[in-house]
């Protein structure tokens, strides 16, 4: 048993494991050899980076009683990137499947995966295409915003979906909406490892109709190498979030027990 982190935002290519968990279990890496060493880490920031060894012939993870299969994996000191979390390794869904339908039920806190040909979409899901990118989840979707200020700002972009991103929504230092966000006095700035980013607390709406209160938006000043637009896992919470990779499409599923606990 592994404790690994689901990140939607990470390559669908590999796995990475800790490099102390390979150390305590050294059949894992039994088969395998070092492709090539190279700094890796955290796209978020430099600060991160560690060595990142590529390896063949990666052991089988199996999630309930579905073999994922991927080319390659990876070993690296994930607790210096992740901090004190109990993390034994991070996986996204492997670039090859694409006949399961993986499922986030954030509602009662568990994924499962179903099997392409029985799986039914909930009906009151809000679906979007996946746009042509195998190796990571991106979906267009266009959101109103409403400042503290009054102001307002239209949203069309394409986001990148990243459950190991534990924000709202997140636009990057050379996005054009950041101009707008830079007029807007009620900025929250926060410390983000060695720098700063700013928080903002809107009201949005998606699609005309759905209402979504207390959502954050965190601007980035700084160069990374983060997808423009991204969608945390603090906004994919308020729903329950289906992958459905034979139809290559996102079903979201509001959340109706949904609160959010905000701080006085």
């Amino acid at each position: 048993m592994a404790n690994m982190i689901f990140d939607s935002g990470c390559n669908r290519l590999g796995f990475a494991l800790d490099s102390a968990f390979c150390l305590e279990h050294p059949d894992l890496m039994a088969a395998s050899s070092v492709v090539k060493v190279e700094a890796g880490g955290s796209a978020w920031t430099p600060e991160y980076h560690t060595k990142f060894a590529e390896c063949t012939s990666p052991p089988t993870m199996k999630l309930g009683e579905i073999n994922c299969v991927y080319p390659i994996f990876g070993v690296s000191s994930l607790k210096r990137i992740w901090g004190p979390l109990t993390v034994d390794g991070i996986f996204n869904i492997p670039a090859n499947d694409s006949t399961h339908v993986w499922e986030l039920n954030f509602e009662q806190n568990y994924i499962e995966i179903h099997s392409g040909r029985e799986f039914v979409m909930p009906q009151d899901c809000f679906i979007f295409p996946l746009e042509e990118d195998s190796l990571y989840f991106k979906i267009k979707m266009p959101m109103h915003v409403k400042c503290a200020s009054g102001d307002t700002l239209t949203i069309n972009r394409s986001f990148l979906i990243d459950t190991g991103a534990a924000y709202d929504i997140c636009l990057m230092y050379q996005t054009p909406e950041l101009q707008f966000f830079n007029k807007q006095q009620d900025a929250v700035w926060l410390q983000f490892v060695d720098r700063y980013c700013r928080r903002y607390t809107v009201q949005t709406t998606l699609f005309d109709s759905f209402q979504m209160d207390s959502v954050r938006i965190y601007t980035f000043d700084f160069p990374n190498n983060v997808s423009d637009y991204v969608l945390g896992t603090n906004f994919l919470k308020r729903f329950n979030v289906y992958f459905d990779l034979p139809n290559r499409r996102i079903g979201l599923q509001p959340h109706k027990n949904y609160q959010r606990v905000v701080n006085p």
